[in-house]
């Protein structure tokens, strides 16, 4: 689903460039072009490196595979090793995540920061501090797993229940805020209003103006909902780090994509008119 999402996200914004700078010199084409390159590949290394998270275990080590990445863990460096239960509230610190998938650096709250590469949390987190870092992996057949990597690192797991957490049960998180979801649905509903607006009427703009041999509308109109939609793909991923510090840098952070959309969606039916 994803990657599905991935490729009709990149897929839209590369249109709309491409249509959007059709007239526009190379420098300008290249200045926003590159940068789109670079995170299109990104974004799709990221998606495809899901396919390959893998845990091995050999005589001598845990290795844990992310797409290219591949790291070493001795079982001479674990220091111990955690079983988590409940849900965690976890914070992006760099990486990518979406419900299913975690890859990068987080902070979970009462536990600390952590490398995570899995993909169910809830449950599945085993959490292993070694001397090179501290890890967390979501292996399939847990118990199974648990068994093994104790009895190679000579330790006992000790399980970490966050449903008896304070500092994790004080920790207020966006899913459970009203008004973060609301501003959050909000703007999902003014990016869809400016899109369902530019498909109904900007095509017919062009057509009539072609029609009537006048000025068709600017190419560059279409630039608004591309830049729309990139600012709600910002929003998604900055405003819960926001949040964690002060929820109202969460609210901040949709509401300045709400008054975007509504704000291009009033200028483009300025320019476009209503039929």
């Amino acid at each position: 689903m994803g990657f599905g999402i991935f490729i009709i996200l990149t897929s839209a914004l590369a249109w709309g460039l491409s249509y959007a700078l059709a007239g526009s010199s190379a420098l300008i084409k290249a200045m926003l072009f590159i940068p789109f390159g670079i995170f299109a590949l990104i974004g799709l290394y990221v998606v495809l490196a899901f396919f390959n998270i893998k845990y091995v275990i050999t005589d001598t080590a845990l290795e844990i595979t992310w797409g290219l990445f591949r790291k070493v863990i001795p079982w001479t460096s674990i220091k111990t090793i955690e079983k988590v239960e409940g849900m965690p509230k976890v914070w992006g610190v760099f990486g990518a995540s979406w419900p299913g998938y975690y890859a990068g650096v987080f902070n979970i709250t009462g536990m600390g920061v952590m490398s995570i590469f899995g993909t169910q949390l809830e449950d599945h987190l085993v959490v292993i501090r070694t001397e090179k870092g501290v890890f967390g992996i979501t292996p399939v057949l847990g118990q199974c797993f648990l068994d093994i990597i104790q009895r190679k690192a000579h330790l006992v797991a000790r399980i970490t229940d966050l449903d008896e957490n304070e500092e994790s049960l004080l920790q207020p998180i966006p899913g459970e805020d009203n008004i973060y979801l609301a501003l959050a649905g909000l703007n999902i509903l003014c990016l869809l209003a400016l899109v369902a607006y530019m498909v109904a009427f900007f095509p017919s703009a062009v057509l009539a103006a072609a029609a009537l041999g006048t000025m068709p509308p600017p190419r560059e109109l279409i630039l608004l909902p591309v830049i729309a939609l990139a600012v709600f793909l910002i929003s998604l991923s900055s405003a819960p780090k926001m949040y964690q510090n002060a929820p109202a840098g969460g609210y901040i952070m949709w509401g300045l994509g709400i008054i975007i959309s509504l704000s291009f969606l009033t200028l483009s039916v300025y320019i476009l008119g209503l039929g």
